[in-house]
């Protein structure tokens, strides 16, 4: 039989009583496994003279006597008086040892929690407001580190105010772990508490604030002047941003639009849905006039005004300019032979208005203009590119206004140049 590998003990023997409580025990088993064998010979004995030893050479009937069979069967009782004599020690000494068990004192298990910050604040908070904190701590068991991978779970008061990654933790070598606490948008005091080896930890307490919460609604609107329906361009792009502490809400959240003469024009979308960089865009349409109206935007209980002007004559005309009249550029080929023409538009009373269309045509045919049409923008202001594609000679070009029927025409020297 095997014999188990017991400590090399040198003649200064130092071991604890914890320490001699398995080795008792496992003499005891090495005893009862030695009066196992003996009691096993035994019975083996008796099989061999019976001839029912298997595998055995049985001996036959002439050399076998009852007198022979009942002095074996004397002598296995007496072996089998002293085994029971050694199990009844050994009884005894079993006992002992489960008395030591009880003067043994349980083993000694501490677990440290600590905590890099004790303030934090709700998730929502602005980017520069920490919201996570470290956990770290130590778990030891009599002054020394249990196995690697000792698991250690995590306990908040209130579940709501954040969450524990990784729960479990696991210990390394030396006992240590480490964890992450993430606050949610509940602000509170969160007391955290550490399990390990049935031992709990001191509680970490930190305090979960809820930061200040700054909506900002910025409102646009282009053109800023439109015209009466049926008088020229009445539309007006509304566009905007919706920031919470700096950064853009949900993406959907909703933007409501109020007029303060809602009778001049009408706003659509409304309410308009921000994308996920928290813009949105509408268009107010004016329907009557002239006047002015105030456009409220307002998300989340902020908002911004915006005031566009609606003006009553855009079907006649104040003012229109086209130039540079009498330029001069090179042929294709021969050197630079593009000119921006520009012009500007002003409606009755001297009032620049965005949207007037404005055509462009060019003769011969000699030249092109890019974009060949176009509109003003809110100052009025039109161009266009004027490229020579033949030459030489002098194309007239030619803008012209189909709201009011108006046209200017210019002359462009196209040379050979050296």
């Amino acid at each position: 039989m095997s014999l188990p590998i017991l400590p090399n003990f040198t003649p200064t023997i130092s071991i604890t009583t914890e320490q001699t409580i398995p080795l008792l025990l496992a003499s005891i088993a090495l005893e009862e496994l030695a009066l196992a064998h003996i009691i096993n010979v035994q019975a083996e004995e008796l099989q061999s003279v019976l001839g029912t030893l298997p595998g055995g050479t049985p001996i036959s009937p002439p050399f076998i006597t009852l007198a022979d069979l009942l002095a074996m069967n004397s002598s296995v009782q007496r072996t089998l008086r002293h085994v029971i004599k050694k199990e009844m020690l050994l009884e005894f000494k079993f006992e002992n040892v489960l008395d030591l068990l009880t003067t043994v004192p349980p083993p000694i298990v501490t677990v440290t929690l600590a905590s890099d910050l004790s303030d934090l604040g709700t998730s929502d908070c602005p980017p520069s407001t920490p919201t996570s904190a470290t956990l770290t701590g130590q778990v030891l068991v009599n002054g020394s580190p249990p196995p690697a991978g000792t698991p250690v779970f995590f306990t908040i008061n209130d579940p709501t105010l954040g969450t524990i990654t990784p729960n479990p933790a696991l210990t390394d070598a030396s006992g240590a772990f480490s964890a992450t606490f993430s606050t949610t948008t509940v602000p509170g005091t969160a007391m955290i508490t550490a399990t390990a080896l049935g031992q709990n930890s001191n509680t970490v307490t930190i305090e979960i604030r809820q930061c200040a919460v700054l909506v900002t609604v910025t409102l646009n609107a282009d053109p800023t002047t439109i015209c009466v329906a049926g008088t020229g361009p009445n539309t007006s792009t509304i566009t905007g941003q919706v920031l919470v502490n700096g950064s853009p809400p949900l993406a959907g959240t909703l933007v409501s639009f109020t007029i303060d003469n809602p009778a001049l024009g009408t706003v659509a979308l409304n309410p308009a849905p921000t994308d996920v960089s928290g813009n949105f865009t509408a268009t107010f349409t004016a329907t009557d006039g002239p006047g002015t109206v105030m456009i409220t935007a307002t998300a989340l209980g902020a908002s911004d005004t915006v005031t566009i002007t609606i003006i009553d004559n855009c079907n006649v005309l104040a003012a229109f300019s086209f130039g540079p009249a009498g330029a001069t550029i090179c042929s294709l080929g021969t050197g630079p032979n593009t000119i921006i023409l520009s012009g500007n538009v002003l409606v009755d009373g001297g009032v620049p208005v965005a949207g007037i269309p404005v055509v462009f045509t060019v003769a011969p045919a000699i030249g092109t203009t890019v974009p060949p049409a176009t509109t003003t923008d809110a100052s009025g202001n039109f161009s266009t590119v004027f490229t020579a594609i033949d030459g030489p000679g002098i194309a007239t070009v030619t803008a012209t206004l189909p709201t009011f029927g108006a046209t200017i025409s210019i002359a462009v020297n196209i040379v050979d140049c050296p």
